[in-house]
């Protein structure tokens, strides 16, 4: 949309044209396959790739809508995407300090994002990718946990002890300013808008594209939660989650992961099919991610954590009463033994 404020009024006229023609509108109905995870085409995108336009565009050198074209093959939340193919972590072995196992050193082969507006919010080096928090946790310190699907890292806090099937554990969530823009040392993550508008006019470090911020909506500004019409955001259904790790060892015991997408979409003066646009944030779709460990899982944290600690315990203190038995009859045969000797000299 910079773009088209720099159209000649035939391009624009062209331009208006062809996406009526082309049957093109704001708002399409697929499958939600389709629009998570496998793509969909629209009849603009057809076009733009189509052998024809980028003929003409090869032939006239310049691009026949009158601005650069985006590189779209496929429309979709994550087209062809899996996480299984996510990038290459370098993590922590701990040899220097135990604490810091599996603590993320690089992602992608660097030790910071290069998006965010800070070194702040770039980096990722400290942060665990949920699974393993190093060990002996400490309360008062939180935890930074890097998911790269989210494009960021996040900051939680502890919160209580929980017990899991009789493995003891701290239950963290996540800061309830972590989206929040406007909070201290959240600054690298505002967005500047090359566009200019104000989407919020009373909460001015928002951003369509962040403005679902909580992503899960329960501690987000009144104005956005209020913009979207049939949402009733509760702290304890919509929270962004939690995580049980048990302190000791480290390891996640149980988790969920709450995150809702959002997009936003306004009124264009430049497009015909934008002029009666309302604009808006249109919720796209909600993600609601339980985690649980297996029982065979569970059973060898807890034996390395409860069971095992359990019995070296029960086998120290019977190994001190034994100790302590033995002492005093060792004590008493000898105190007996001296008493008897000066029995028979008083005898004598």
């Amino acid at each position: 949309m910079l773009q088209a404020n720099n159209l000649t009024s035939l391009q624009k006229v062209l331009t208006d044209v062809g996406t009526l023609l082309l049957g093109a509108q704001p708002y399409r109905q697929v499958k939600v396959k389709e629009a998570l995870f496998l793509g969909y085409t629209d009849p603009l995108i057809d076009l733009i790739n189509s052998p024809l336009v980028k003929l003409i565009e090869e032939v006239t050198g310049q691009s026949i809508f009158g601005f650069k074209t985006p590189d779209i093959q496929v429309l979709g939340f994550f087209p062809n995407y899996n996480h299984t193919g996510d990038e290459s972590y370098v993590v922590n072995s701990g040899n220097s300090d135990y604490k810091k196992v599996a603590y993320i050193e690089e992602w992608a082969n660097s030790t910071s994002l290069a998006w965010w507006l800070s070194d702040a919010a770039n980096d990722i080096t400290g942060a665990s990718d949920g699974s393993y928090w190093g060990g002996f946790l400490e309360k008062d310190k939180k935890l930074k946990n890097f998911q790269s699907f989210l494009c960021r890292h996040m900051e939680m806090e502890y919160i209580r002890d929980e017990d899991i099937d009789g493995i003891s554990g701290y239950l963290y969530k996540f800061t309830n300013g972590v989206f929040n823009t406007s909070v201290p040392g959240n600054e690298g993550y505002i967005i500047k808008d090359p566009l200019d508008k104000i989407y919020f006019p009373h909460w001015a470090h928002s951003h369509p594209l962040d403005s679902d911020a909580h992503h899960t909506f329960p501690a987000a500004h009144p104005e956005v939660i209020d913009s979207m019409i049939g949402l009733s955001p509760s702290e304890d259904l919509h929270n962004m989650g939690e995580f049980i790790i048990q302190p000791k060892v480290g390891s996640t015991l149980k988790a969920s992961l709450r995150m809702q997408f959002n997009v936003a979409v306004f009124n264009d003066p430049h497009f015909v099919v934008l002029q009666n646009l309302r604009s808006t944030i249109v919720p796209a779709f909600w993600l609601d991610v339980e985690i649980n460990l297996k029982d065979y899982a569970l059973n060898y944290i807890k034996q390395n954590t409860t069971t095992i600690p359990l019995i070296f315990l029960i086998v120290g203190i019977i190994l001190v009463v034994l100790s302590l038995l033995i002492a005093f009859t060792i004590a008493g045969s000898m105190f007996a033994r001296k008493q008897r000797k000066r029995n028979y000299l008083s005898d004598d």
